[in-house]
């Protein structure tokens, strides 16, 4: 009688503990996602070129024959500097295009650093990816010209291709965030 007892006893107390462990782990998920679901800043944000100062994008060619200049009903642009061989900027490729379609008014440009200073990693890029954006190639140089060395990174900028906002783009919830603070700014101004 006692064996039983204790055994109901174990038992109850190891369903409680399951339970008490499948309810810590519901918590911890609705957390993490509210928390993500309102970040709105940027990391990296004093890397790169100053707030304010113009963006060469000029000095740039997209490979795939893409216009770099704003399209009708366009008034900004988001510049996306990443890397071959960057896992991280692997993260956003997918989402660029989807990026580019629910953004429409912001034309998105892509500068991808190649590690054999050719077109074909950008290419692959483009392929792999069917980025329907324009991509241009950039070189070692560039990265340092830019003051930009952390990938994948971003700019927002104005039509007058100025800096308005920027950051580290490490998941699509930061283009959101770049986008955000894009916004803030032109209404400001």
């Amino acid at each position: 009688m006692k064996e039983n007892l204790l055994l109901t006893a174990y038992s109850i107390l190891w369903l409680f503990i399951t339970l008490f462990a499948i309810l810590y782990v519901k918590v911890v998920r609705e957390q993490t996602k509210r928390l993500r679901g309102t970040r709105r800043g940027l990391h990296g944000t004093d890397k790169g070129i100053e707030y304010g100062a113009e963006f060469p994008l000029a000095d740039f060619a997209a490979i795939n024959q893409l216009e770099l200049n704003l399209g009708k009903g366009q008034d900004g642009y988001i510049v996306l500097f990443t890397a071959a061989g960057c896992d991280v900027c692997k993260n956003i490729y997918p989402h660029i295009g989807t990026y580019q379609k629910d953004n429409p008014q912001l034309k998105v440009v892509v500068l991808n650093l190649s590690e054999d200073n050719t077109d074909r990693e950008a290419w692959d890029l483009i392929q792999e990816y069917d980025l329907e954006v324009p991509v241009a190639k950039i070189v070692e140089e560039d990265i340092f010209r830019l003051s930009t060395t952390v990938f994948p990174f971003g700019y927002a900028l104005g039509p007058d291709r100025l800096v308005i906002a920027k950051g580290v783009i490490a998941l699509p919830e930061d283009l959101e965030a770049l986008t955000l603070n894009y916004e803030t700014y032109r209404k400001a101004g």
